[in-house]
């Protein structure tokens, strides 16, 4: 082996991770904790996708594509 020093050859990613909720997204889960305390990730995103399909809030209709999103901000 020779003595060639080792140099970090990684860079930044083109496209670095995109963010896929928008700060309304968050609001609305907040609203949604606030109104059912004990809910787990799971059930409030059930709670979010009824608010569209049932009672028509299109606010939340973003929700429903969200399903994961949802259930990992709960978790923090």
């Amino acid at each position: 082996m020779t003595n060639v020093p080792l140099i970090m050859r990684y860079k930044s990613p083109a496209a670095p991770f995109v963010r896929k909720y928008t700060a309304l997204d968050i609001e609305l889960l907040v609203e949604m904790e606030k109104a059912h305390e004990d809910a787990c990730g799971p059930v409030v995103t059930d709670l979010l996708k009824r608010a569209f399909s049932t009672y028509g809030d299109t606010r939340y209709q973003h929700a429903i594509l969200l399903n994961r999103v949802f259930s990992n901000l709960h978790k923090r």
